[in-house]
């Protein structure tokens, strides 16, 4: 019997196929603060770099088209930065100028040249504008979520060319810190008008100042004791032409019916109130009490300074 072995020689090709990158352009940015800023809030300006690398590309130019989708604040348009229910308002911009809002709708078209290792990178700068106006609660205000870099990438000069890649696009956040400010004015000054000689009867007179703090920012107002010399919060007096010993003796109030007496603090009492972001008119309330013997003819003075803390 004659046994056949057929050998079965095999050929295993095995088939490597070439390397190859994913194609993609990353776009990211710091986040943009706005700084420490008083109220009213001025004019305030800030830019920073937008940077884009991108990878696995052919040797030459491509063109990145990068929006920004806005970070929301109930829908509020301009962007937004918040805190609790206070907002302040901010927009970014593709030019220096502030023309151009930077949003979802503008796409700016950053040219990359990628180079014979199929890298390459870009920088292009952003805009941010805070207006001026208002004086909103003290405190740090951030957009509520980030803002996000949207966008494609195109393999001619404009972006309406072929899309190419892969475009992934990174996120950022804006805020600024307010501070809490208050300004103070006279508007109107004091004048009990003209009495004559005698035994005075009870002279009852007004005068305004104008406060203006943050929003919901609590203050006190303290009126000194004068310039006379003798005077105290408790015993006030006018001298002749603001100056020498006190004679006629007046009282100041916070209220019209001159019952809650205004002082200067450490232990007598101060006007209390909280900002609302505008100006407030405060009257002070002031009396020269009756059954004073008046003195010789002349004009009567004292300087009253009126101080703000908050």
């Amino acid at each position: 019997m004659r046994l056949l072995v057929i050998l079965v020689v095999a050929l295993l090709c095995s088939f490597v196929p070439r390397t190859s990158f994913a194609q993609v352009c990353s776009v990211t940015a710091p986040a943009v603060y706005f700084g420490n800023v008083g109220v009213p809030i001025p004019h305030t300006d800030v830019s920073t770099n937008v940077n884009v690398s991108c990878s696995g590309f052919s040797q030459g130019t491509l063109r990145v088209c990068i929006g920004i989708t806005p970070a929301s604040f109930l829908g509020f348009v301009p962007r937004t930065m918040a805190n609790g229910w206070s907002g302040v308002g901010y927009e970014i911009y593709t030019a220096s100028n502030h023309t151009g809002v930077w949003d979802d709708s503008t796409r700016l078209a950053v040219p990359v040249t990628i180079g014979s290792a199929g890298t390459g990178t870009a920088t292009v700068t952003m805009y941010a504008h805070m207006p001026a106006g208002g004086s909103p609660a003290a405190g740090m205000y951030e957009s509520v979520g980030d803002d996000k870099f949207v966008g494609d990438i195109r393999s001619g000069n404009n972006c309406n060319s072929t899309q190419v890649g892969t475009f992934s696009g990174g996120s950022f956040n804006v805020s600024s810190f307010m501070r809490g400010s208050c300004t103070i004015s006279t508007l109107s000054q004091m004048n009990f008008g003209t009495t004559q000689g005698g035994t005075n009867p009870q002279i009852d007179a007004e005068a305004r100042l104008r406060a203006n703090c943050n929003d919901e920012l609590p203050y006190t107002i303290a009126l000194n004791k004068g310039e006379i010399a003798g005077n105290t919060v408790a015993a006030r007096k006018l001298g002749l032409n603001g100056t020498g010993p006190g004679v006629i003796r007046y009282d100041l109030y916070q209220n019209a019916g001159r019952t809650t007496f205004w002082g200067e603090g450490g232990g007598s009492p101060v006007y209390s109130a909280t900002g609302s972001g505008q100006n407030q008119d405060i009257t002070v309330y002031g009396r020269i009490p009756a059954g004073q013997a008046m003195p010789a003819g002349g004009i009567y003075r004292d300087t009253v300074t009126a101080t703000i803390t908050y």
